[in-house]
Parts: C-alpha cells; sequence; structure tokens
C-alpha cells in the first residue's frame, strides 16, 4: 500500500544545516578580508619603500650641495643663509629640482601631520622679495615625500671628529658657518615600514673647514682677498727690482771707488 506521507528536514535539521553555512561563510569573509588587507598593506609598504629611496637620495644630493651664501631678510640685511631645527631645515642648494629652475634653489624640508614634506623656490626669487613686495608663495612648489612618518629627527654637526657633539638646531645667521654634517633620521609607522637614520656631509664646510676657510666670506671678501693678493704680489715684484737696481748701484760705486783710489 501506497503511503502519500514524505519526509521532509526537521526544524532542529535546518537550524543545523544554516549554522554551518554561516560558518563557513564566516570562514571565507574572513580569509579573505585577511587577503585584502595584506594585499593593501604590502602595496603601501612597496609605495613606501619605493618613496624612501627617492627621498633618501634627494635629501642627500641637495644637502651635500648646500651653498653658502647670503640672503637679504625681513629689514633688508644680508644674512647668512642656513636654518635648521630638529624636525625641519632650510637651506641654498645648488641641486634644485624643479623643472624650470637653474642655478640654486631654496630648498625645505619639514615633519608635519604624519608626513614628511618639501618645498623649493628659485634663490633668485629671495633676492629683493621684501624690498619688492613679492609674494614667495607664487614661486613655491610643494609636495609630500614620504606618508605613515611615525618620528623625523634632524641633527647638525661641525666638526667630523667630534662624533658626539651633535646640536638640535642651527642658525648661520649667528654661527656664520654651515654644518660639517646633517644626520636625519625617519621611521614609519607602517608594520615593516622603512626605517633609517643618514649621515649627509655638506661638502662646502667640510672643504673650508680642512682649508681653515671662512664658509660665508661672500664674493666681495673673495675678490677683496683676491686683490690683496695681487697687491702682494706687485710689492714682492718692487721689492725685487729695487732690490736688483740698488745691487747694480752698488756695484758701480764699488767699481768707481776703486778706481779712484788707484789713481
Amino acid at each position: 500500500m501506497r503511503s502519500d506521507f514524505q519526509r521532509g528536514f526537521t526544524l532542529v535539521e535546518m537550524m543545523i544545516a544554516m549554522t554551518i553555512v554561516t560558518l563557513i561563510a564566516a570562514s571565507i569573509y574572513g580569509v579573505v578580508s585577511i587577503g585584502a588587507r595584506s594585499a593593501g598593506s604590502g602595496e603601501r609598504v612597496t609605495e613606501q619603500a619605493r618613496r624612501h629611496r627617492v627621498a633618501t637620495g634627494l635629501i642627500t644630493r641637495q644637502l651635500s650641495s648646500a651653498v653658502a651664501i647670503r640672503l637679504e631678510d625681513e629689514d633688508g640685511e644680508s644674512v647668512p643663509y642656513f636654518l635648521g631645527e630638529s624636525e625641519s631645515v632650510e637651506f641654498v642648494t645648488s641641486a634644485p629640482q624643479r623643472p624650470d629652475s637653474s642655478g640654486m634653489g631654496l630648498v625645505r624640508y619639514w615633519y608635519e601631520d604624519g608626513a614628511l614634506l618639501m618645498s623649493e623656490m628659485p634663490a633668485f626669487a629671495v633676492a629683493g622679495a621684501y624690498r619688492l613686495g613679492a609674494d614667495l608663495e607664487d614661486y613655491t612648489l610643494t609636495t609630500v615625500l614620504f606618508y605613515d612618518v611615525d618620528r623625523f629627527r634632524m641633527g647638525y654637526l661641525r666638526t667630523s671628529n667630534d662624533i658626539d657633539d651633535w646640536e638640535e638646531s642651527w642658525d648661520a645667521a649667528d654661527s656664520e658657518e654651515l654644518p660639517s654634517v646633517v644626520r636625519f633620521e625617519l621611521s614609519s609607522e607602517l608594520p615593516g615600514g622603512p626605517s633609517w637614520t643618514h649621515e649627509v656631509p655638506v661638502y662646502v664646510a667640510v672643504i673650508n673647514e680642512l682649508h681653515g676657510e671662512d664658509d660665508f666670506r661672500g664674493a666681495r671678501s673673495i675678490k677683496s682677498t683676491l686683490r690683496e693678493k695681487d697687491k702682494a704680489a706687485d710689492k714682492g715684484s718692487d721689492k725685487a727690482k729695487s732690490r736688483s737696481k740698488s745691487s747694480s748701484s752698488s756695484k758701480t760705486g764699488t767699481s768707481g771707488r776703486k778706481t779712484t783710489s788707484t789713481t
């Protein structure tokens, strides 16, 4: 005898099946979410590594090419220009990066809101800007070199032999000289992100220190020094000529006296 009764799922079985499906879906979502975050974090770390190479090369190149130059301040006075703090540095370099730049550029690096920024303007724009009332922001380009910065610190050293005598700030208007070495430290807040410490020699300061020269002699001082050397050379030549003449006249007088005595 055929029964019309068909067996289905009970409520307990439905609940068990739904629980299993929910657990499987949650597991798949967790794996996919972790993979997506890992991929995003890996791309971020890769981008940080690329920016690390760019930022390191740029800062090293421009710092090592720092120029000992005087610029006008707000009072119109010509002062030595190199201003360094613990989280910023501003100087004139002979290696500008602007696409329209030539000659020298006024560069600034600073740490702000978890990022390392840089700005650059032509050095000639600063000359006479206060007297002409020019807005220097019109000549300034600003960009972010590094994101997700956890720490950025700078230090300054004059003599390479005093490796423990690092200073947290440097003002060339007061010291009348450039630092011989600039150290900058940067660490990323990303797990596995780059972290480095670099010590960059400032070639002008190192060479002048080795030769005992002043950094901010200026063009006038150099010209006056050359003129003094030329004058000294001329005086030496005149003295040599006068000694030669006196030597010739003494020889002539001596032979005359000998002739007279003989006669």
